[in-house]
Parts: C-alpha cells; sequence; structure tokens
C-alpha cells in the first residue's frame, strides 16, 4: 500500500471568488463620485430677484494698545483723556459706530478692560477685541 493518497484533480470550492464584485463595486463608486458633482451644477436655475435695501457699512474706528503702554486712535498717538474726548466727539455725530480694541498680547488685562469700560461710558455699546488665528 502506497502511503500517499492520490489526490484528485478536481477540486470543490465551498466559497464564492468575490473579486470581481469588490472590483465592481469600486468602479461603480468612482464613477458616481466623478458623475455626482457634475449633476449639482448641470441644472439651470434662476432665482427670482428682490429688490432689497442695501446693506450699510457701519462706520468704525480702532483703539491700539501696544506693549510699549502708548494707546492710538487709528494710527494717530492719544492719551487716555484724549481718547474720551475725541469718542465723545465721535459719538456725537454717529451713536452707532463700532469700536475695535486691537492690544499687544503682552498688555495687562486691566489695561483694555479700562479702555473698554471707558468706550462703554461714553455710550457706545458695539465695542469688539481683535484677536489673531492661533497657528497650527
Amino acid at each position: 500500500m502506497s502511503r500517499y493518497r492520490a489526490t484528485s484533480p478536481r477540486h470543490t470550492f465551498n466559497k464564492p471568488d468575490v473579486t470581481p464584485l469588490v472590483d465592481l463595486t469600486f468602479l461603480l463608486l468612482i464613477v458616481f463620485m466623478i458623475t455626482a458633482p457634475a449633476l449639482e451644477y448641470s441644472l439651470d436655475i434662476a432665482p427670482p430677484e428682490l429688490d432689497a435695501e442695501s446693506i450699510e457699512e457701519v462706520e468704525h474706528r480702532i483703539v491700539n494698545l501696544d506693549k510699549s503702554g502708548s494707546i492710538f486712535l487709528n494710527d494717530e498717538k492719544v492719551t487716555l483723556p484724549e481718547l474720551q474726548s475725541r469718542l465723545i466727539a465721535i459719538a456725537q455725530k454717529n451713536r452707532s459706530i463700532q469700536i475695535y480694541i486691537r492690544a499687544d498680547a503682552s498688555r495687562l488685562y486691566g489695561d483694555v478692560i479700562d479702555v473698554m469700560k471707558l468706550v462703554r461710558q461714553i455710550g457706545i455699546s458695539d465695542v469688539s477685541l481683535v484677536t489673531q488665528a492661533e497657528n497650527e
């Protein structure tokens, strides 16, 4: 007797081969990824026109506080009392003015709050602090 079994040339596979199905799935996915954006812009749509009031640009001023302790209104160096008198004159002309406070990061928190309080006491309610985007 022989120790080796005779192998049959016929093998039966119990699992179907899914490689063609996976290829077809990826092909369809690529086709839909390419054609979907084209379908979105292929529609010819003309939205209705509307006569609306134009958006008025609000006047603004920038108060800068540099690291040396100086205060600037836009680009002109001023003292705190001068800033107050100039902002009063500006607020009398235009109550809806925006004030942006831009301070150096090394300035004390109290200095920035003092300027913000001064602006609010004058009667200007639209005060914003200017920051920079963080570097990633």
